[in-house]
């Protein structure tokens, strides 16, 4: 049913890389890249809640003034251009939305400029149809940060490749934890936190896993180091390591998706205990 509608009211011509044209651009060219998914246009048109991060009104305005620049790409659902490369149960959830949000999605068209990433880039693994591709993609992330000096800035339980080989590739690896839910709540502390941080870093890499707030922090960070919005990557690694495809939980990381997903087991790992470099509560 809501195949039909999608369709026919899906009237935009969006110019939208996909996932892999989105890796591979951020790969060689040190851009910075926020993501603007379900949940931040849910804040920024219906003024929803997205579960761990409160709506407010200074939120919604601080996502409506991101802006494309030469040093910073927005990225959108590639589903907002097509469905074809997804699973049938995320081509529906697309359908659906895509149909009831029609007119918010034109209205950001409008706003900014017509040239996009995909959101979905850090996705890949539960979303696309092919098991090959995903296997390709997700080495190829990886290569987003290979031999850098990377500063992770993460919910409290996000703990972004501890116990994984996520990060076995890079020079070195610093982090700041942020709080697990309402992270812009403490923004500005946030931000100047990454901001002395990176600079004692030699040419340092930010990953943000902070929902909407690392939106803006990429934004406001891009003019002085290369920022990406990596959201659910680490979770969707978790799962391909365990062979799966789609989404299971994993105890030890806060999931913001899955029932009891803010309950979370302790770790125990020397390593990201010393990589940390402030705890903002």
């Amino acid at each position: 049913m809501f195949f039909t509608y999608y369709i026919h009211i899906k009237k935009f011509d969006l110019n939208i890389k996909n996932a892999e044209e989105t890796i591979n651009y951020l790969i060689n060219n040190k851009v910075s890249v926020g993501r603007f998914g379900d949940g931040e246009f849910n804040i920024l048109y219906s003024k929803k809640p997205i579960g761990f991060q409160k709506y407010s009104d200074e939120l919604s305005r601080a996502l409506a003034q991101v802006r494309t620049t030469e040093k910073f790409k927005i990225a959108i659902p590639y589903a907002y251009k097509t469905t074809r490369p997804y699973k049938f149960l995320i081509r529906c959830f697309w359908w659906r939305y895509v149909t009831f949000n029609n007119r918010y999605i034109l209205e950001f068209k409008k706003q900014h400029e017509n040239d996009y990433f995909d959101a979905n880039f850090s996705r890949v693994i539960t979303e696309l149809a092919d098991k090959k591709e995903v296997l390709v993609l997700t080495d190829k992330v990886k290569m987003i940060w290979e031999n850098r000096n990377v500063l992770i800035v993460e919910g409290k339980f996000t703990r972004f490749g501890v116990n994984n080989d996520l990060l076995s590739n890079t020079k070195s690896v610093k982090r700041i934890i942020a709080p697990a839910e309402d992270a812009f709540n403490k923004f500005e502390e946030i931000y100047k936190e990454i901001d002395s941080t990176a600079e004692t870093m030699e040419d340092p890499l930010i990953l943000i896993s902070l929902g909407p707030t690392a939106t803006i922090l990429a934004y406001k960070l891009s003019n002085q180091f290369q920022t990406i919005d990596i959201g659910h990557f680490d979770l969707q690694y978790q799962y391909l390591e365990r062979g799966y495809y789609h989404k299971v939980r994993i105890k030890d990381r806060y999931d913001n998706e899955s029932m009891n997903g803010d309950k979370v087991a302790d770790i125990h790992s020397s390593k990201y205990e010393k990589e940390i470099v402030t705890i903002i509560r």
